[in-house]
C-alpha cells in the first residue's frame, strides 16, 4: 500500500505541476484594440487615470476607486499628465520621442494592456511612422515594433495569450529617428487573465499517469485475492 500511496502522490503532484506550466508555444502577443486586425485584444477590466501633473513622472491610479496606483515614467521627456477626461500623457515640448514607461505600483501586474497613440496634429514632419514596444518579462520577443499611422488613431495592445503577466512595459524607439507622436492616450488593462490549458501531449500524459495507478491497483488486488484463496 505504501508503494501505491507513493505512485498516487508522485502522478498528483506531476498533474499539478503541468497543469500550472504554460503550453510550449505561449507567448506576449501584440494585438489589435479594434478594427479589422487579427488577433484582437481580450476585454480589459480596469482603466487608467492620471494626475494633472508635470516632470518626468507622471501618477495615476485605477479606476474611480483608486483600487492601484500606476507611474509613465521617462528619463529624458518632461511628461505632462492630463487628468481632464481622457487620460493623457504628453511631452512638456509637444513632441513625444523618446522612452516612457508605464507600470504599477507594489509590484502589481497585467495581462492585457491596450493603448492609443495620438499622432501629431497636421501634415508634421516630425511624425513618427514606427514605435519599438520593450517590455516585462520578456517572453515572446520583447522588444517588439509596428507602424503607427498619422491619420486617425493607432489603438494596439499587448496580452498573455496563456495567462503572462506583464508587469512594465516601454514605449519608444520611434522612427524616422527624432520623430515621435502627440501623447500616448485611452491605456486600459486587463487584470487576472486564463489560466494555461494543457496541450494534447500534457493531456497523454497525464492519462497515462493514471492508467498506470489504476494498472497497479489492479494487480495489487488480483494478487491479494491470490494469496487468500491460497490459503482458503
Amino acid at each position: 500500500m505504501r508503494c501505491i500511496r507513493s505512485l498516487v502522490l508522485g502522478t498528483a503532484t506531476a498533474t499539478a505541476a503541468m497543469l500550472m506550466s504554460s503550453p510550449a508555444n505561449a507567448a506576449i502577443v501584440l494585438c489589435y484594440y479594434n478594427g479589422p486586425g487579427d488577433p484582437a485584444c481580450p476585454q480589459t477590466n480596469a482603466n487608467v487615470n492620471v494626475d494633472t501633473v508635470t516632470g518626468n513622472t507622471v501618477t495615476g491610479w485605477l479606476n474611480d476607486d483608486h483600487s492601484a496606483t500606476l507611474t509613465f515614467t521617462s528619463t529624458e521627456e518632461i511628461l505632462v499628465g492630463d487628468g481632464s477626461g481622457q487620460a493623457t500623457v504628453s511631452a512638456d515640448d509637444d513632441l513625444l520621442n523618446t522612452a516612457v514607461t508605464f507600470q504599477l505600483d507594489n509590484g502589481l501586474t497585467f495581462n492585457t494592456i491596450t493603448w492609443n497613440l495620438e499622432p501629431l496634429s497636421g501634415n508634421n514632419p516630425d511624425e513618427a511612422t514606427s514605435v519599438t514596444i520593450w517590455y516585462t518579462p520578456a517572453d515572446g520577443g520583447s522588444p517588439t515594433s509596428y507602424l503607427i499611422s498619422g491619420n486617425g488613431q493607432n489603438f494596439r495592445g499587448l496580452y498573455g495569450d496563456a495567462g503572462e503577466q506583464i508587469s512594465s512595459i516601454t514605449w519608444g524607439g520611434y522612427e524616422a529617428s527624432g520623430d515621435g507622436i502627440d501623447s500616448i492616450r485611452q491605456v486600459r488593462l486587463g487584470i487576472g487573465g486564463p489560466g494555461a490549458v494543457p496541450e494534447p501531449a500534457t493531456w497523454a500524459m497525464l492519462l497515462f499517469g493514471f492508467g498506470a495507478v489504476g494498472a497497479t491497483l489492479r494487480s495489487r488486488k488480483s494478487s491479494n485475492t491470490g494469496r487468500r484463496l491460497r490459503i482458503a
